[in-house]
């Protein structure tokens, strides 16, 4: 869960029912006002809607055909 989990941030990556066990016991450790910022950076309607606009703008330029040798 890398890409939605900032470890130590805005949660805890667990691989097994212990650290799970053992990350419950550090939730205070997670500062809500820095868990609200990634938030509003990476997952807000608008922030996703301008990533794709970028993609699409990415999609439609023009590009020039890649040239590649060929074996005997």
């Amino acid at each position: 869960m890398p890409e939605v989990i900032d470890d130590g941030l805005t949660g805890f990556i667990v691989h097994d029912e212990a650290t799970a066990i053992a990350a419950v016991g550090r939730l205070g450790e997670l500062d809500r006002v820095r868990v609200r910022q990634q938030f509003e950076r990476r997952f807000t309607a608008r922030r996703m809607a301008e990533d794709y606009l970028d993609l699409y703008a990415e999609l439609c330029e023009p590009r020039l055909p890649q040239l590649r040798a060929v074996g005997d």
